[in-house]
């Protein structure tokens, strides 16, 4: 890396040779042995989930943030949280937007950018579609002190 060799296909050549060697000089019981920590850390699987959702945008780009391929990242998704990630991560963004129209002053065009809506219109059909209401709606039910 010191080099500049930063190339993808280089790095991945490097990783082949290494789990060559190790099956080569190793049975199988010895490797898992060795692997363990490194497979064994769901928490800390479940922790990088809980502590970098909020920044996400998709699937994709949590499974690059977790250097793992897409396949490994919805298995271990899977078998951690017990849903598909993209059914959680819809519903927890969801969860946070909801949270942010009703307790914030923020205006609701600045909400729907903040969010990736390209418009407020698209803020209110997705809380209609979430909520079964208008983002104005769901603002009232939590009416906040105005500064007089």
């Amino acid at each position: 890396l010191k080099e500049g060799l930063g190339c993808i296909h280089y790095h991945q050549m490097k990783r082949d040779e290494l789990f060559l060697y190790l099956r080569a000089y190793y049975d199988k019981r010895e490797l898992a042995e060795f692997f363990a920590p490194v497979n064994s850390l769901k928490s800390g699987f479940r922790e990088f989930v809980l502590a970098t959702y909020p920044e996400i945008k998709d699937v994709k780009h949590f499974a690059e943030q977790a250097n793992m391929s897409l396949s490994t990242f919805n298995r271990n998704f899977k078998d951690e949280f017990g849903e598909p990630a993209s059914c959680w991560l819809k519903r927890n963004k969801a969860e946070i937007i909801r949270k942010e129209i009703q307790m914030s002053d923020l205006p609701l065009t600045e909400i729907a950018e903040k969010h990736g809506f390209s418009s407020s219109a698209y803020l209110a059909t997705f809380c209609k579609q979430n909520f079964h209401k208008t983002p104005g709606e769901l603002r009232a039910q939590f009416p906040h002190e105005s500064d007089d």
